[in-house]
């Protein structure tokens, strides 16, 4: 007799499984099986029926003759079925642990989309010796309610006290009731790594119930914080959470009786703080109001001059007019990195009445660099006037720095004496600075070439045309044999009016380029990569090569202003990189689409906002940067370094806040990228891919595949935007214009890059262009509508033609070749930590106990050197003329 596991209506179990038999004639069928003793796998249809009389006999039999291949039966029809589940259960109950414990190992070394929280639950409802081998593995793996008991399983088997370290890596769990779990179940235990954590789920948790638990928790814990370690807990608390609960915080804790010896202490902590760390703090603790005021005024005669410096920023947050005199009064204190901070506090409160104080310290060799800038930043009549008799000081860098300054100064005798400056002043290096500030003052978005000699001036072959390329407002010009100079403008190369050049005359022109080093490069290896300056012109990237008609060279022309977010039209929410402080930016793009255009834009602004210290790593380098708020270090590879990877290895041990790279293009580089994104660092780099998702698709795959899991959720973790650009012919057919692809990192971003699940990233984008994400396609019809460019050059460069081709018919598409039909459901985003989820409410947490004179470890903080390490030693000590110090904006001491 046949057994088959699905057997038809004429097999015994099919018959038995067909549920349309008569007792007498169900009663013979059961005896010729159990004649029959047919294996467990076959038997496995009949276990789950609802027939009690059928499925018990089976069952029985089954259990007689159970081997692995019933059991991995078994479980199967358990995944795939939705009915039997509690009978099939319990005879797994029965099986032997081996067997049991071998299919389970099969399903979850393979694992199926479909059947995964299926195959959680049976596990998790197996035998304790069993299923208590998974309960770890389910927190990773399994889905949240199963993750939810498994946990709960843990800590009823081990206790919360040896779960401590698995409930603090899990309160950090994707699955949202996981993590409910653990932070209330840590909540009653006392410690400082549970203050961690807390002030960890306080400043990152997306669920703003957790959030608020974490504050509530730690409010009572720095309530009972002994008196010696609250002033550096209270100073940790100031840099987490929300505004608002900063602000209820800082002004309980100040509501004591030991207000004076409080706020010490938390200053004393603010010294190791930089940047919108030191902020942070600085603005909470004038939310306390007026009980500041006075002790603060106070402190500016402390015998510590540290403390005198963050006395002055807090002072300086007041913006009262109570504070000048103070203020005015520290212009004269004997240290001159005192001297340095009041003129920048002064010169942001614009102050006029302070500007006489500050020209006294013109003479100062140490501050005077900060007076002149704080002038400027007052601005008005009297600071014109104190400004521009600076710029015919004899020191080119006095001049320079007037000429700096007076950009801030509305008024119409600035502008007239910078235009003198442009053409009179004896330094090029100034006249350039001169053209640069009046291009800002007057809001002049042409660009222009920022020439300050003409090519009628200049004598060399070379030089005449590199000029000439710069005043036709060209991008590149090709030197070749037996062809005249070549010009491109707009895009299109033109052929300058002149007879063709043979191959001495090429060669002789290029010589004026080739220096010493590179010769001997060009003869080695048949090419060479340099960048050309001519003072008063401008910097060129170059590269001469041998061909087989003599030598040749290409020299693209470098900005000599820098470009700005209005000239390159590049999307207003970029500037948001201004406020970034960790995590990384990549532009990316074809060769030649202008992303290193792009590049300097982006490090311009940060050079204009923050005062930070920024590394860059270019090959060559092509736009030299000078320092405005930030101090910038620029390092050529191949000159300054051997690689980019040996460059950023070095990087990391020298103190950036900004790590900006040329080329992100080998796998190391790329992972000492991410290692410095994840460290602290704001790391802004070009990619040579085009698109928001094929970028991230390479930046995983070049990593082996089994470290492409942990690569997607360093990515993540660390991504802050990725723009991707083209050029495009503008359609009045002057030149090109750049169109951009932006991808921020949001909730729903970061869980598709963690999840591999990239492919979705266009519908997101589309989804959130309120927040500034845009599609190629997005920005094309963007420009198509303004009249920038024309239809039909936007249809050759549109990814999705079918989709973009309904903007010409009236029809919108969005972000073309993205959007779902208008019948499609709306799109949905995928789950993460911060979807509602089920789970015992978080309840009030107790006061944890805590340690008397506990120490508390300080926070790390990138950039940041703690007190009594960061002085720099007093200038001029060795009877030399002191360096001009750099004019700083954190509160640390760097030299």
């Amino acid at each position: 007799m046949a057994f088959g596991f699905f057997g038809g209506d004429k097999s015994l179990i099919g018959k038995l499984a067909s549920g349309k038999l008569k007792e007498e004639e169900k009663q013979a069928l059961l005896t010729q099986l159990t004649q029959a003793a047919p294996g467990a796998e076959e038997l496995v249809p009949l276990v789950s029926l609802d027939d009690q009389t059928i499925a018990s006999r089976a069952a029985q039999l089954f259990l007689n003759k159970v081997d692995q291949s019933g059991v991995n039966a078994l479980v199967e029809d358990m995944l795939t079925r939705g009915t039997g589940f509690a009978t099939a259960m319990k005879l797994l109950q029965k099986c032997r642990e081996d067997m049991v414990v071998r299919t389970v190992e099969s399903n979850l070394a393979r694992p199926r989309p479909d059947v995964t929280r299926k195959l959680w639950e049976l596990i998790l409802e197996l035998p304790n010796p069993i299923s208590d081998k998974y309960l770890e593995k389910a927190l990773e793996e399994a889905p949240g309610n199963s993750r939810l008991m498994a946990l709960k399983r843990l800590i009823k088997a081990r206790g919360p006290e040896a779960m401590r370290p698995l409930l603090i890596t899990h309160s950090a769990n994707r699955e949202l009731v996981v993590r409910k779990e653990a932070v209330t179940t840590l909540a009653n235990m006392a410690g400082e790594d549970i203050f961690g954590v807390m002030l960890d789920r306080l400043t990152g948790d997306d669920s703003k119930e957790i959030r608020d638990f974490a504050g509530k928790y730690l409010q009572q814990y720095i309530a009972k914080a002994p008196p010696e370690v609250k002033p550096r807990v209270l100073g940790r608390l100031l840099l987490a959470g929300e505004p608002e609960q900063r602000k209820q915080l800082v002004q309980s804790m100040f509501s004591g009786g030991e207000r004076d010896d409080l706020l010490v202490g938390v200053l004393g902590f603010c010294k190791q703080l930089t940047g919108v760390q030191h902020r942070t703090v600085m603005d909470a603790l004038k939310s306390v109001g007026e009980g500041l005021l006075q002790p603060t005024v106070g402190l500016l005669k402390n015998a510590d001059a540290d403390m005198r410096v963050q006395a002055v920023y807090l002072l300086e947050t007041y913006a009262d007019p109570r504070t000048v005199g103070p203020l005015v009064a520290m212009l004269r204190d004997p240290d001159w990195w005192v001297r340095i901070v009041v003129c920048e506090a002064v010169g942001r409160l614009k102050e006029p009445k302070t500007i006489p104080a500050l020209r006294e310290l013109f003479a100062d060799s140490d501050a005077k660099w900060a007076a002149i800038e704080a002038v400027g930043r007052i601005g008005g009549d009297l600071a014109a006037t104190t400004l521009m008799p600076l710029l015919g000081d004899p020191s080119a860098e006095v001049r320079s720095a007037a000429v700096a300054t007076l950009r801030h100064v509305k008024d119409p005798r600035a502008e007239q004496a910078l235009t003198q400056v442009t053409t009179k002043d004896p330094s090029v290096d100034v006249r350039l600075k001169a053209v640069e500030m009046l291009r800002e003052m007057r809001g002049d978005q042409r660009g222009g070439s920022g020439m300050v000699i003409s090519s009628k001036d200049l004598t060399k072959p070379l030089e005449k045309m590199l000029a000439y390329l710069r005043e036709r407002n060209g991008s590149d010009l090709h030197i070749t044999p037996n062809e005249p100079p070549i010009i491109r403008v707009n895009g299109v190369l033109e052929r300058v009016q002149s007879g063709k050049m043979d191959p001495e005359q090429t060669r002789q022109v290029l010589s004026e380029a080739l220096d010493p080093v590179r010769q001997p490069m060009l003869e080695k290896d048949g090419a060479v990569d340099f960048c050309y300056a001519i003072p008063g012109v401008g910097r060129y990237r170059a590269n001469v090569f041998k061909m087989k008609r003599g030598l040749s060279g290409v020299f693209r022309a470098v900005p000599n202003i820098a470009p700005t977010f209005t000239d390159l039209g590049l999307p207003k929410h970029l500037s948001d990189i201004g406020t970034f402080h960790q995590g990384i930016v990549l532009v990316t793009g074809a060769a030649g689409s202008g992303k290193t255009t792009t590049l300097t834009a982006l490090v311009n602004t940060i050079n204009e906002t923050r005062f930070t210290h920024v590394i860059t790593f270019e090959d060559p380098i092509e736009f030299v940067h000078s320092s405005k708020k930030a101090l910038i270090n620029q390092r050529e590879i191949g000159k300054d370094s051997l690689s980019y990877a040996a460059a950023m290895r070095g990087a990391l041990r020298e103190d950036p806040d900004v790590i900006v790279v040329g080329d992100m293009r080998d796998p190391e580089t790329i992972r000492l990228a991410l290692l410095a994104s994840e460290t602290g660092h704001l790391v802004v780099a070009t990619m040579q891919t085009t698109g928001a998702v094929p970028t991230i698709d390479k930046l995983v795959e070049s990593f082996p595949p089994d470290e492409h899991q942990q690569v997607r959720v360093s990515l993540s973790e660390s991504l802050k935007l990725i723009v991707s650009q083209m050029l495009v012919p503008r359609a009045d057919g002057q030149g090109r214009v750049a169109v951009f692809e932006v991808l921020k990192s949001t909730t729903s971003v970061r869980s598709l890059i963690r999840d591999g699940k990239t492919f979705q990233l266009p519908s997101t984008m589309t989804i959130g262009r309120a927040i500034g994400m845009q599609t190629i396609d997005g920005a094309l019809e963007e420009r198509v509508k303004s009249g920038v460019i024309t239809f039909e050059t936007a249809m050759q460069f549109a990814q999705s033609k079918e989709q973009f081709a309904k903007i010409k018919s009236g029809g919108s598409p969005g972000a073309s070749g993205v959007s779902p039909p208008a019948s499609s459901p709306p799109l949905r985003q995928p789950a993460g930590p911060g979807t509602a989820a089920t789970g015992a409410p978080l309840q009030r947490p107790s006061a944890p106990g805590m340690a008397a004179g506990a120490p508390l470890n300080r926070p790390s903080a990138p950039g940041a050197v703690g007190p009594g390490t960061n002085r720099p030693s007093a200038p001029g000590a060795t009877g030399q003329a002191p360096a001009r110090p750099s004019v700083p904006g954190t509160p640390g001491r760097k030299a």
